[in-house]
């Protein structure tokens, strides 16, 4: 069996729910990317890593927004 040890590990935090625009809550990926991460070469892996933090940034952001909203 040949294994790569250097791959880029999955983001995947065992926290799987798809929200109404089929991005997972857990890790912010979306459901293509997740269906296609096992075929996936490490630049397209990285790459869904950026678009990773960038969803999770802008949930965290809008999440901040609605919650400075509550206490008004």
């Amino acid at each position: 069996m040949i294994s790569y040890p250097d791959r880029v590990k999955s983001p995947c935090v065992g926290n799987c729910c798809l929200n109404d625009s089929d991005v997972c809550m857990g890790c912010f990926r979306t459901l293509q990317e997740i269906k296609n991460w096992s075929v996936a070469d490490d630049q397209s892996r990285l790459q869904i890593i950026m678009n990773t933090r960038k969803r999770e940034y802008a949930s965290t952001k809008r999440q901040l927004t609605l919650s400075t909203c509550d206490n008004d």
